[in-house]
């Protein structure tokens, strides 16, 4: 990139202030949403549109609590490009005071198969951990971040509510399915509750 780096800005991306929300939530689009083949996907107790954007709200009041770090927002696998040196690199990129959590659950669950998440999520979660504090950032406590972690595993659920025209559908199903395993693995709503 070589030039300055711009203002950081704080941002809640997908909160319940925000106007991407105000759109995901609207009963039109969450109805038209929920009748696609991604929509398909959810289990019945993340079909209620109001207790799903109640999850979300709680989840943006506890991550008010979590020290803020500089994120992406958005770093999925179709985010990621490798430079011909093989250092990756992000699309994308408007960076934020944000979350470590949603930031590191929305990549880990999106990049990984189900199976091999299962096997390496706790791991990943711990090495991140480790090179966030190494680098500056707070030394958090395991127990606590894992509570973290699968807390913010909820923000990725709403792959399903993806505009077609913004995404492959493969894209989107496969996240959705990814997210829905995830969710349905650590209790993430129920967290919320």
């Amino acid at each position: 990139w070589g030039g300055p780096i711009p203002p950081i800005r704080t941002r809640r991306p997908g909160g319940p202030k925000d106007a991407t929300s105000d759109v995901l939530f609207h009963p039109k689009h969450w109805d038209r949403s929920l009748g696609s083949a991604a929509g398909a996907l959810l289990p019945e107790a993340f079909r209620d549109r109001e207790r799903m954007s109640a999850r979300m709200a709680n989840l943006f009041r506890r991550n008010e609590a979590v020290p803020p770090c500089l994120v992406h927002g958005d770093a999925h696998p179709d985010n990621w490009f490798l430079r011909p040196d093989g250092r990756p690199g992000l699309f994308d990129w408007g960076p934020y005071r944000g979350t470590w959590a949603r930031e590191v659950s929305y990549f880990l669950v999106g990049a990984l198969d189900v199976e091999d998440r299962r096997v390496h999520e706790r791991d990943l979660v711990g090495h991140y951990l480790d090179v966030l504090a190494s680098g500056g950032g707070p030394t958090l406590g395991p127990a606590d971040a894992w509570e973290a972690y699968r807390w913010n595993v909820v923000n990725g659920l709403f792959w399903f509510l993806c505009p077609p025209q913004s995404q492959d559908q493969a894209v989107i199903l496969a996240n959705t399915s990814r997210f829905v395993a995830a969710a349905l693995d650590h209790d993430s709503v129920a967290r919320l509750d």
